[in-house]
């Protein structure tokens, strides 16, 4: 993954984001957020969006603030999704996350995925090791 590159450029030249439906811009301040529509390729069987689907936006949201700041790729160690509402088809939802607690090689994030009222649909805590380049020793 090349980190020269833009975040959300790099969001949207992946094919599992695109497959998702979600749409990465950057807000005013800066900060990456993650957008998705559901409609009925994320749908579950009790027609609300599938947990998987929560689980990705938060996965992607706190994992990309994380590399974003840190200027290297992540993977996820932990990830721990609360469910707090259901959301159905026709719903707009926004993925945002801050950092926690940030160290050289693991950082810890909290996300967020609410509704288009502000309702709040998820949380998600992950756990992120950050892929530092091995310093060359003498």
């Amino acid at each position: 993954m090349t980190f020269e590159k833009d975040p959300v450029i790099r969001l949207n030249d992946s094919n599992f984001i695109k497959y998702l439906g979600i749409r990465p811009y950057r807000d005013d301040e800066g900060n990456i957020v993650l957008e998705l529509l559901v409609d009925d390729h994320v749908l579950n069987l009790n027609d609300t969006l599938h947990g998987g689907v929560h689980a990705s936006l938060l996965d992607t949201i706190i994992g990309q603030t994380i590399a974003q700041a840190s200027h290297a790729p992540v993977a996820t160690i932990n990830l721990s999704v609360y469910y707090s509402a259901p959301a159905k088809k026709g719903s707009i939802l926004t993925a945002r996350a801050q950092i926690v607690q940030k160290g050289y090689r693991i950082a810890t994030g909290e996300g967020t995925l609410t509704d288009e009222n502000g309702n709040l649909i998820a949380k998600g805590i992950g756990s992120f090791r950050i892929a530092r380049k091995k310093q060359a020793t003498s």
